[in-house]
């Protein structure tokens, strides 16, 4: 079997079968944080992107903007309302 490297912080690379029990339940730790993080980060993301073409967002970002009142207020004076 191919041997495995772990590298450390400072960049040690460490034999994997060498690490002692305390360092490989840390390093597992560490790379449970990373991946929590990464799937948090996903799902900030898909929930940015499903907000950003939601009806409701869009009509509150042009009410944010300004852009929607500056519509109705053009129609009013057109006679439109």
């Amino acid at each position: 079997m191919e041997k495995l490297y772990w590298t450390t912080a400072t960049g040690q690379k460490i034999d994997v079968d060498d690490m002692s029990d305390a360092h490989v339940r840390n390093a597992f730790k560490m790379i449970l944080r990373h991946a929590k993080l990464l799937k948090e980060q996903e799902e900030a993301k898909k929930k940015a992107r499903e907000d950003f073409y939601n009806p409701k967002s869009i009509e509150r970002r042009l009410l944010e903007e300004g852009i929607i009142e500056e519509q109705w207020e053009r129609e009013e004076e057109l006679g439109l309302y």
